[in-house]
């Protein structure tokens, strides 16, 4: 038989494949199962038709009502060592909250322990019917995901080059846009972005613009506000590490009198720099960021941020796969309303701020 053959219609099973290729099934079973005593020809062989014609082992759920698997994974993006634990955390914990109160586990990968597996393979070995994707992901994962046939969504990002692939997020865009009028609302006229602490910095580069599109997309609502009144973002000219860029915008001879940052964790990295300047917030600075689900953090610094809804999300996350379509093909996109918490970190600029505006040209 070729492998270009009609198989049956309904759940694909190890006959199924073993029909579609010619080869015994006890052959698939063994190389679907990673045993050994298979070629590395022949099990990739396996893996790629079984992929092609949607197979999903359920070797755990067969063991669960009746045949029916009760576990849905969760993909960790990529460089999961430097994932920031006071806003995954939770987050993973509120999607464990979602899938438990529907009657499912949560199994917790990352790629980066199975390099040299396909990740929708490891997914489906583990029986899960089901995957969210956390964080920016590999290409890798994205592409064995969209072309598994195994339901998944992205959250808190999404793939502009996989469009198959649903998302939830926040309304990045709107949110930023609703810190950055609070301080012009208040009186600021220079005003800055600072984006991913993780990234370094080059000149005319005040965001760490790169990364994730939700990053991109509070930058996009921060400008689109300074558009809005004809004003034009503080930047500094130097290029280094993050600490380095925030020093020069801060000591330079026009600094910002407020800054929108892109997460709370990247305010709270603002705000050691500047009292180590011996910058005053709110006094000399006002201060915003994102987020608003470090308490500790936030009621630390007293910050007015942008709210997002965790809970919402990873709700609306499990209620697509769960209620996934297999016949549907365009992408599923929701974004959760974001609010403002106004707190004792913005205030009215400073007499003594620099004179002025900078229109755009």
């Amino acid at each position: 038989m070729g492998e270009s053959d009609q198989g049956e219609i309904g759940p694909v099973k190890i006959t199924d494949l073993a029909w579609r290729l010619g080869i015994d099934k006890s052959t698939v079973s063994r190389a679907l199962n990673k045993r050994p005593g298979v070629a590395a020809k022949t099990r990739e062989r396996i893996s790629r038709v079984a992929r092609e014609m949607g197979y999903s082992p359920n070797v755990h759920g067969q063991q669960l009502r009746g045949g029916k698997s009760t576990t849905l994974g969760l993909v960790l993006g990529t460089n999961v060592a430097n994932f920031e634990p006071h806003f995954f955390g939770p987050f993973t914990l509120q999607l464990y909250r979602a899938a438990a109160d529907r009657g499912y586990d949560l199994l917790i990968l990352s790629d980066q322990h199975h390099p040299d597996e396909n990740i929708a393979d490891v997914i489906a070995r583990r029986g899960s019917i089901g995957s969210i994707l956390l964080g920016e992901q590999s290409t890798q994962v994205l592409e064995a995901m969209s072309g598994s046939g195994i339901p998944c969504v992205q959250l808190d990002n999404y793939a502009r080059d996989f469009p198959t692939i649903d998302f939830v997020t926040s309304e990045n865009q709107s949110g930023s846009h609703m810190a950055t009028q609070h301080l012009l609302d208040l009186g600021h006229c220079h005003l800055s972005f600072i984006g991913d602490s993780n990234l370094d910095y080059g000149p005319g580069s005040p965001a760490g613009k790169q990364g994730l599109n939700p990053l991109y997309e509070r930058y996009t609502g921060f400008r689109q506000a300074l558009a809005a009144v004809g004003l034009k973002e503080i930047v500094a000219d130097v290029e280094g590490s993050f600490q380095d860029y925030v020093r020069e915008l801060l000591t330079q001879a026009k600094p910002p009198t407020a800054i929108v940052a892109v997460s709370d964790s990247a305010a709270a990295d603002v705000a050691e720099i500047a009292r180590a300047a011996g910058i005053e917030i709110p006094a000399d600075l006002s201060l915003t960021g994102f987020d608003d689900v470090d308490s500790r953090l936030v009621e630390s610094l007293q910050l007015t941020t942008i709210h997002v809804s965790q809970a919402v999300q990873a709700e609306i996350a499990i209620d697509i796969i769960l209620n996934h379509d297999p016949g549907r093909t365009e992408r599923l996109e929701h974004r959760v309303a974001t609010d403002l918490i106004v707190r004792t970190s913005t205030a009215p600029p400073s007499l003594q701020s620099p004179p002025g505006t900078v229109l755009l040209t």
